[in-house]
């Protein structure tokens, strides 16, 4: 409505208007508010120069081109009143001049020509304004030419659509009453008549405008509110930074006046301690130099009674040097004669057990040849029986060969007595008795050669029998003469033992003198070694004298040293007391400088302690982390070991197997080869068998049945033989078979452990040698602290069993030979179990390096 009610060129540039200001509203939530404003007003206030007149030139002054530098200034300035008031004059003129213009045509020219010098006047206006004040910006510029440059292209449509309307005015009432251009056009034209519906088209044109002027308005509102907050939060943000510097700046002075102050308290502490050693030092010097004076004196007590005590002990030493040299004499007459005694005495042990060897020897021989006999005459036995056993089989033999010899002659008599028909049978039985024969004829054949053989061992053994008689004969009689020999030397015996028993008493005698001798010798030495600790202890003495001496001086030097220290520590201490009051009263004026910033800090080191407490949690965490992986590290080691093992085992196994199969293959073939020659000699034997089966089987007709029933009784009973000679075999051959098996897994096993046992030694003497070079290598002295040495010199100080061990030498009594080894045993023993300790932990860390990098590599490449 608003376009139709207004002229053509004005409805245009209200549309140009409201285009631009949805675009700016549309546009202004995302960017700066403030220019969209302006431009909104810059436009408004181009098109209110369009509409105004030359007269009304003014207005344009007060409506400048909005500047960046200048937006604040600006939009604070224009307010409600004045956006309303230039708004009611532009619309107040545009109808003054639209009623009161007779001609529009030369008007509107005329209008053109005044806007468009007005406009070229306030641009340049502007451009003065802007190169008077440097701070433009070529944006805007460049806006007022584009605008410029619309604003021309606009007046030149606006001519070309005012002749277009001239021309048209004459045909105005043919055209549609619908057009509103037209018809505000006419109504303008007829200047006689002021229409109401424009001016109420008018009026709410300007009630839309108000109100829109005041929604702008509420936003400008609104943004300034928000710029105000920006600005608010950034100047908060300042201030923030800034605190936070100062507190991080006075933070720092606090921590160096307290590391001043620590440090300034250490020394005073340390000080302290130095003040109160020095005292400790000079009381224990005081006190060193009285014992010393008291042992002064002591030792000079001590060496008047040793010089007293040597002199009598030089005149006992004279004495009993007499007596030590009448004693050596008499030693050396009773050694020689104790020497002569104990040769005799040996050389008579010498002969008695060599005639014991003698005898035992001749015993033991006695013994072999009675063992000797007894073996024969039992093997004589066994071949007695056995000759008894031949001999009966020989009995046996020779009835069996009767017994054949008549059943031929039956068979003989019995084939004259039949008939000739039962010739060819008979020819068959007689081969068959032939061949009978031939094999009994071969089996007592090899029975005389046994028997052969047999009577030619007995003749043997009768030859033996009667060598062994003779044996025995002759070793009687050296058993005689031995023991003749043994009775003889028996009484030597007892003449000897007689002898010796009087040579013994004559030792005991000796032996008696000698021990008195070495008593005496013994009272000399002590007497000797009396002396000789006399001479040490005064040499002790007068060495302990001349050392308490140089103590004195050094003690002496060493009071005038610490007088001096004492004087010099006093001023320090005063100097130091002066410095620590001054430090303590700055202290205190820092600590009500800076209170708040204690409670700060300790609000800081609140927050430090529940970021320390997360912390240890997540160490926690990460510990029991560890833990879960190593155990499963350990379980994964453990699984791995177990099929390594498992492994081992079964490839074991298969090289036992392998070569069980190999033996089984082995033995197999060999069964193999002797069944094939059973085979080959059973086929050897089969056609003689044949022959006789098939003779049999045609005769049975012929035959009668007593002949028959013989033939197979005869058969029945050689089969039966020769079925438990397989047998027994058999089983002779499952035997070898299993004790094969047995034997091979023996080997087997054996095999097994040597290669174990191998691997097993191999492995000791590896850690052997890496224990010895462990051991070589290391130097223990370099891993103890200082700390350790320190403790070890005030034990040394201080006396007792210790200190003998760590001075290395002895400075106690109770200080043995039996309690030193005693204690370097234990110490062997701790150090022991260390170094097997320090391995294992070794061992199973290189494990776990080991495990945990395997891990890493498997996730990595995962």
């Amino acid at each position: 409505m608003e376009k139709a009610l207004l002229p053509q060129h004005l409805a245009m540039k209200y549309n140009h208007i409201s285009k631009s200001f949805e675009t700016n509203t549309m546009m202004g939530f995302y960017t700066n508010n403030e220019p969209f404003l302006k431009d909104v007003i810059g436009k408004t206030g181009l098109d209110t120069d369009l509409t105004t007149n030359a007269s009304n030139s003014h207005m344009t002054n007060c409506i400048v081109i909005p500047d960046h530098d200048t937006n604040k200034d600006k939009l604070d300035s224009i307010t409600n009143s004045e956006i309303d008031e230039n708004l009611s004059t532009c619309i107040k003129e545009n109808l003054s001049t639209c009623i009161k213009e007779n001609k529009i045509s030369d008007n509107l020219e005329n209008a053109e020509r005044q806007l468009h010098n007005n406009f070229k006047n306030k641009v340049l206006n502007e451009e003065e304004y802007i190169f008077q004040k440097n701070d433009v910006d070529r944006l805007d510029y460049n806006i007022n030419e584009q605008a410029l440059g619309d604003v021309l292209s606009e007046i030149n449509e606006n001519k070309n659509n005012f002749l277009h309307k001239e021309k048209l005015h004459n045909n105005m009432h043919e055209k549609d009453s619908t057009n509103p251009t037209t018809l505000a056009e006419s109504n303008i034209l007829k200047l006689g008549s002021l229409e109401r519906p424009l001016h109420l088209t008018l009026l709410e044109d300007y009630t839309n405008l108000k109100l829109k002027n005041e929604k702008l308005l509420e936003r400008i509102e609104h943004l300034e509110k928000s710029n105000r907050l920006n600005k608010s939060l950034c100047e908060t943000q300042t201030s923030t930074d800034t605190f936070i510097l100062q507190i991080e700046n006075l933070e720092k002075t606090i921590n160096k006046l307290t590391a001043d102050l620590n440090t300034s308290l250490d020394m005073q502490e340390a000080l302290k301690k130095e003040c109160l050693a020095i005292n400790k030092e000079k009381e224990d010097m005081v006190m060193r130099y009285a014992t010393s004076e008291k042992q002064v004196i002591d030792s000079q007590r001590a060496k008047d009674c040793a010089e007293r005590k040597v002199k009598d002990l030089l005149k006992d030493q004279e004495l009993l040097q007499n007596k030590l040299r009448q004693t050596q004499g008499e030693r050396t007459r009773i050694c020689n004669i104790m020497d002569g005694k104990c040769r005799e005495i040996t050389d008579l042990q010498k002969e008695i057990e060599r005639l014991k060897e003698d005898t035992k020897m001749k015993e033991t021989k006695l013994k072999w040849t009675q063992n000797k006999l007894m073996t024969e005459m039992d093997l004589q036995k066994d071949t007695q029986q056995k000759l008894d056993k031949a001999l009966m089989r020989i009995n046996d033999m020779k009835e069996e060969c009767e017994q054949i010899r008549r059943e031929t002659q039956e068979s003989f008599r019995k084939f004259q007595q039949s008939e000739e028909n039962k010739a060819v049978t008979l020819d068959q039985q007689l081969k068959e008795h032939q061949a009978r024969l031939i094999l009994e004829r071969h089996v007592t054949e090899d029975k005389e050669t046994l028997r052969l053989q047999l009577q030619k061992e007995l003749e043997i053994l009768k030859s033996k029998q009667q060598n062994l008689i003779e044996e025995n004969n002759k070793l009687s009689l050296k058993v005689q003469e031995s023991e003749k020999a043994r009775l003889h030397n028996a009484n030597n015996l007892s003449n000897l033992k007689i002898v010796a028993n009087q040579r013994q008493e004559q030792i005991t005698e000796l032996l008696n003198k000698v021990s008195q001798l070495e008593a005496l010798k013994l009272q000399l030495q002590h007497k000797e070694e009396c002396l000789a600790s006399a001479e040490t202890q005064i040499l002790q003495l007068r060495s302990a004298n001349e050392e308490l001496q140089f103590d004195m001086q050094a003690c002496r030097q060493k009071e005038a040293d610490m007088l001096d220290f004492t004087q010099k520590l006093t001023d320090k201490n005063v100097r130091l007391q002066s410095e620590f009051i001054a430090i303590q009263t700055k202290v205190s004026d820092l600590e009500s400088e800076h209170g708040p910033l204690h409670d700060c800090i300790n609000e800081l080191t609140n927050k430090i302690k529940v970021l320390e407490e997360d912390l240890m949690q997540e160490r926690k965490k990460r510990r029991e982390e560890c833990e879960i992986l190593a155990k499963h590290v350990a379980e994964q080691t453990q699984r791995a070991q177990n099929f390594a093992q498992k492994l081992e085992d079964s490839q074991g196994e298969n090289a036992v197997l392998k070569r069980k199969h190999q033996i089984s293959i082995k033995e197999m073939t060999r069964e193999l080869q002797q069944c094939r020659r059973k085979l080959e000699m059973f086929e050897a034997a089969s056609p003689s068998n044949s022959l006789d089966i098939t003779s049999r089987t045609g005769s049975n007709t012929s035959l009668t049945g007593d002949t028959l029933n013989g033939a197979l009784s005869d058969n029945n009973a050689n089969s039966d033989h020769i079925y438990s000679i397989e047998a027994n075999k058999q089983v002779l051959m499952d035997r070898i078979i299993k004790l094969q098996k047995i034997n091979v897994k023996r080997a087997e096993k054996l095999d097994f452990l040597e290669e174990h046992t191998q691997t097993l030694v191999e492995e000791l003497q590896k850690k052997t040698k890496i224990i010895q070079n462990y051991i070589l290598h290391q130097d223990f002295g370099a891993l103890a602290c200082n700390e350790r040495d320190k403790y070890k010199a005030e034990l040394a100080r201080h006396g007792g069993i210790m200190a003998s061990v760590y001075n290395h030498r002895v400075s106690d009594e109770n200080m043995t030979l039996e309690l030193s080894l005693e204690i370097n045993q234990k110490l062997q023993a701790v150090l022991e179990d260390a170094l097997l300790k320090n391995i294992t932990l070794k061992d199973n860390i290189d494990t776990l390096g080991k495990e945990i990098a395997k891990l890493t590599m498997q996730h990595q490449q995962k």
